[in-house]
């Protein structure tokens, strides 16, 4: 990003951190003062909160320290004599991002400024490397480091049939409760499996997981059914292409069973998208991705509630950290989804899922100031939700960044 900050602030309040650096322009950080004190206004914004169809327009937001301190008109905010002031007429204020499905350590760390340089505040992570999982985790929290706020679940729970790295072998119950209670003693937010696993131990995954107040999620498990899934217990189901060989009738009942089970879907499909785009013109590819998108619509349209996820994890995938959210919000909406509630998705949805909504994920008074502040509208073109001029991230003010 062109004009992003060189750096995350180290403050008074912070650790001593060396973040690294972010491109930029911009000779020094923005908003030196301590956390305590510090302040600063966005005047004069379309303000779309995360919660409602319709954005204010002229609307002004104070953050002091890292939380949203007032909402409101110009002129009706009582402001610190010390706030900075950073107009906003003519742009468009939304929460920060939250990349519902990725693998940080699959990737390398510089995803974390590639997040930050798309707006991304927050990242479910999907699966990886635990140790480095949770130093990066750590060190984003403690402003060490440059970085979205981590939910994590360490390795993937599979059977031992399966291969590849980042993998806990589970082979029946008493395994599968133990490994969850070791990966929540070492600080997992949620447990995620994978295909190659039998249905009593994802049973097994799922009450362990409830005992110690956390979720599991993942894969539909091989031989399963999506609704089968769910009715296991996984709270969030991943990739669409699991739904793909259900004709309608069976789509109509899995999604009755994911609202009476309160589950989610992950549809990653933008993914999907790019990588049947790259086998060229085939006729198969182009009705997959048809049925694809007719199948993300009619969850929507039944009520299942979706997260945006990038998956990204390697670095010959066509998704990358940061520009791979906004393909899915591309593709949500080219699906038939309303832009307004692709956004919501993006933002409060994501953060009710896990549980944090009173933390982040829209525009409230106390709530983690975590904002865009964008050029352009993109309730009008979706496209523009990459058109940040500033981020927000824990009250830290980046940018600005030219149009």
């Amino acid at each position: 990003m062109s004009r992003l900050i060189a750096r995350l602030l180290a403050l008074a309040l912070l650790a001593a951190c060396s973040p690294d650096p972010v491109a930029s322009d911009d000779p020094a950080p923005r908003s030196e003062a301590p956390l305590f004190e510090r302040a600063f206004v966005i005047q004069d914004v379309v303000l779309f909160d995360g919660l409602s169809d319709t954005p204010l327009p002229g609307q002004s937001v104070l953050v002091v320290g890292d939380r949203i301190a007032a909402i409101g008109p110009r002129g009706t905010l009582e402001l610190p004599s010390h706030a900075e002031i950073v107009p906003g007429e003519g742009h468009f204020l939304m929460p920060g991002l939250i990349d519902a499905h990725t693998h940080i350590t699959h990737w390398g760390d510089d995803a974390l400024v590639k997040l930050v340089d798309a707006g991304v505040t927050t990242a479910r992570d999907m699966g990886g490397d635990l140790d480095a999982q949770l130093a990066l985790r750590d060190a984003t929290r403690r402003g060490d480091r440059l970085g979205p706020d981590l939910l994590l679940c360490g390795p993937f729970l599979e059977g031992s049939a399966a291969g590849g790295e980042h993998r806990e072998h589970v082979d029946g119950p008493e395994q599968a409760a133990a490994a969850v209670r070791a990966l929540v003693e070492r600080g997992v937010d949620f447990l995620k499996v994978q295909p190659k696993i039998e249905s009593e131990v994802v049973r097994a995954i799922v009450a362990q997981a409830a005992a110690l107040d956390r979720v599991a999620v993942g894969h539909v498990p091989a031989g399963l059914s999506p609704q089968q899934a769910v009715e296991l217990g996984l709270k969030s189901v991943e990739h669409v292409e699991s739904f793909l060989s259900l004709d309608d009738a069976a789509l109509d009942t899995t999604f009755a069973a994911f609202r009476a089970h309160d589950a989610w879907l992950t549809p990653a499909l933008f993914g999907m998208q790019a990588a049947l785009e790259a086998r060229g013109a085939d006729p198969d590819s182009d009705a997959q991705l048809a049925r694809a998108r007719q199948v993300v619509a009619r969850a929507h349209a039944a009520g299942v509630p979706l997260l945006v996820g990038s998956n990204f994890a390697f670095r010959d995938w066509p998704q990358q950290p940061g520009s791979g959210l906004h393909g899915e919000l591309r593709a949500l909406v080219d699906a038939g989804l309303p832009a307004a509630d692709v956004l919501r998705m993006a933002t409060h949805g994501a953060a009710c899922f896990l549980g944090r909504e009173r933390e982040f994920g829209s525009l409230r008074v106390g709530l983690r100031a975590d904002m865009l502040l964008l050029h352009a509208n993109p309730l009008e073109d979706i496209a523009n939700s990459a058109s940040l001029h500033y981020i927000v991230m824990r009250g830290f003010l980046f940018g600005p960044r030219a149009p």
